[in-house]
C-alpha cells in the first residue's frame, strides 16, 4: 500500500504509520472524539507524543474482487443498483 520510494530511509516508514494513524484519527465516526487542526499540528511536530487509539472511522469500504480499479468498482456499482430515472444513483468511492 506504500510506494517503495516513500519507505527510503531509516525513520520514514515509522512517519508514514504516524501519518496514516493521525488520518485516522481525523475521520473517527464520531466528530467529537477527532482532533481540532492544533492538536493535529502538535500531533505532527511532536514524534514523542503519545497518540490515541482510533475508533471506528465515519466511512470504510473494501471489496477485494474490485479493488483492482475504481473503473470496476464504478460499473459494479451501476450494474447493481437501479434507478427509474437514471439520475438519482449514488455513487460511494473512496477519494
Amino acid at each position: 500500500m506504500i510506494d517503495p520510494i516513500l519507505k527510503m530511509g531509516t525513520d520514514s516508514l515509522s512517519n508514514i504509520t504516524r501519518c496514516i494513524h493521525i488520518g485516522l484519527l481525523c475521520v473517527q465516526e464520531n466528530v467529537s472524539d477527532r482532533p481540532t487542526m492544533s492538536l493535529v499540528v502538535l500531533m505532527f511536530n511532536s514524534p514523542s507524543l503519545s497518540l490515541p487509539v482510533p475508533s471506528k472511522p465515519a466511512f470504510f469500504s473494501f471489496d477485494p474482487e474490485y479493488s483492482s480499479s475504481t473503473k470496476s468498482i464504478r460499473s459494479k456499482q451501476r450494474s447493481s443498483h437501479s434507478s427509474l430515472n437514471d439520475v438519482s444513483i449514488s455513487e460511494i468511492v473512496p477519494r
